[in-house]
């Protein structure tokens, strides 16, 4: 999946609890391998009883999963959102998800879609991918995604294959939504793309 935890106990709990089936079925295997093991070793009603319920609990928790979506699944779901945007060229929906005091490496919002509208003209965006994921909150409503991404781009003159690079977007929740206050590229050693100035 390419998720990166930043963030302690909590958010390891958070992720394992609601965001990944294949760990929670992990820890429940453990907790129910040595409530086996504890029956095992004097069959009692009450130590069968364990077991039961722990056979129970997993499609429980399961079920919960497919319910609850967490802050970082949020973040997460908006940033693939809009690579798909990209994809589409739909400039107009990017520009929704967008706050109207966006900082883009010193582009305001408008700027920036005028950017991209030049760009995604020219050049095609295909197949975008993204991973590493790292997902933070430093403050109640406000998140930081950092992540790889990888895609190719094709125009009248040219096909760049598998064109890497890495993002940094600052988020703010806006009622049951999040919105993206900043965008910068960060640098890496197999990315062309040094700064949004180079779009300009």
């Amino acid at each position: 999946m390419g998720v990166s935890l930043c963030g302690g106990g909590q958010q390891l709990f958070t992720y394992v609890l609601f965001e990944s089936p294949c760990w929670l079925v992990a820890v429940w295997a453990g907790f129910e391998l040595g409530a086996l093991l504890f029956w095992a070793r004097q069959a009692t009603r009450r130590r069968a009883r364990v077991v039961w319920m722990g056979l129970l609990v997993l499609p429980a928790l399961l079920g919960l999963q497919m319910v609850v979506v967490t802050p970082r699944e949020q973040v997460m779901s908006l940033c693939r959102q809009l690579a798909r945007l990209v994809e589409e060229g739909n400039v107009r929906a990017i520009g929704a998800h967008l706050s109207s005091a966006l900082d883009a490496e010193g582009m305001g919002r408008d700027e920036l879609l005028a950017v991209m509208e030049r760009t995604l003209t020219r050049y095609h965006v295909r197949q975008p991918r993204l991973f590493q994921f790292e997902v933070t909150f430093p403050e109640p409503g406000v998140g930081i995604a950092r992540f790889g991404a990888a895609c190719d781009a094709v125009s009248e003159e040219a096909y760049a294959n598998r064109v890497q690079s890495r993002w940094q977007l600052e988020l703010r929740r806006v009622g049951d939504k999040w919105e993206v206050t900043r965008i910068k590229v960060v640098e890496t050693p197999l990315s062309p793309i040094r700064s949004l100035k180079q779009f300009r």
